[in-house]
């Protein structure tokens, strides 16, 4: 998903889901200028609400600092933390 400001894309953010149980938005980036401005709540609301994912149950995110804004679309620190796991190895330099 896009936003697109006088013909310049100004924020947008990914989804990977399977359109049936589960949806993971990543990589949500919003131009510096346009932040704090609704922008990143547009979009948010907007991929809760997208046809292709109405039947998704299960939303998932991380987010370093913008708690506030997920909050206000319904996100809760997850409720089962216990239940996942994970692998983390060093990020690749390039």
């Amino acid at each position: 998903t896009g936003v697109f400001y006088d013909r310049v894309q100004i924020a947008y953010l990914r989804v990977i889901s399977d359109k049936t149980r589960f949806a993971y938005i990543l990589d949500v980036f919003v131009a510096e200028n346009y932040r704090k401005s609704g922008v990143g709540q547009l979009m948010i609301n907007s991929i809760l609400k997208h046809e292709d994912l109405k039947d998704v149950y299960q939303w998932l995110l991380i987010t370093k600092d913008a708690h506030g804004v997920y909050s206000r679309s319904g996100f809760k620190h997850i409720s089962r933390p216990d239940d996942w796991m994970e692998i983390r190895s060093e990020r690749p330099v390039r």
